[in-house]
């Protein structure tokens, strides 16, 4: 049996392979223009009172672009990692970074989208009519269900013919209890 720490070890390395890999096929992949990673990063510090996995914590700071009129950049609330050594922190933060900055951008608005790839204006483009042009060609008596078909929900899906009522023969009356107690035997209550 591998002990905690072999297995933490394992697992790190084989994420670290996987992680070189992909980086190996996507090596062109570009940063996201709105996020940024600031020079000064704080250190690791170590906690000997934690538990083993978790005794050094590093802090990752990173930074976005304001949105609207507001102009500069943005510190977001900062990412706490732990690990075993302070190597393994390191190599936490370093993923933590690589995800962010580059992390998948939104597709932009629908016009701007639009604009891009050449679309014709809005003026030249075929527009919704609200009613047809002309009412009298359309059946107007036709809409809704035709019969013998139902619409969807509860119930509306069969029709039941109506039937008349069923008379149920009442159940045979049965004399009081009193006149029906026949003591019988050794279970008689009575003596």
């Amino acid at each position: 049996r591998q002990s905690m720490a072999a297995r933490y070890w394992t697992s790190l390395l084989l994420f670290c392979i996987m992680v070189d890999a992909s980086h190996a096929e996507g090596a062109a992949r570009e940063p996201h223009p709105g996020r940024r990673v600031p020079g000064a990063q704080p250190e690791p510090v170590e906690y000997p009172d934690r538990h083993p996995l978790q005794r050094w914590m590093v802090a990752a700071h990173v930074e976005k672009q304001m949105t609207g009129k507001a102009v500069g950049w943005a510190r977001e609330l900062p990412k706490m990692f732990m690990a075993p050594t302070k190597d393994a922190a390191l190599v936490k933060r370093a993923e933590y970074f690589d995800a962010y900055l580059h992390a998948p951008q939104r597709a932009p608005a629908t016009a701007k989208r639009l604009a891009a790839e050449g679309a014709a204006p809005a003026a030249q483009r075929a527009r919704r009519s609200s009613a047809p042009p002309n009412l009298a060609d359309h059946n107007l008596e036709r809409r809704g269900p035709r019969p013998g078909e139902g619409r969807a929900g509860p119930g509306r899906s069969r029709t039941f013919e109506r039937t008349a009522p069923v008379s149920v023969a009442s159940p045979p009356l049965l004399p009081p209890r009193r006149a029906r107690a026949q003591p019988t035997g050794w279970c008689s209550t009575r003596s």
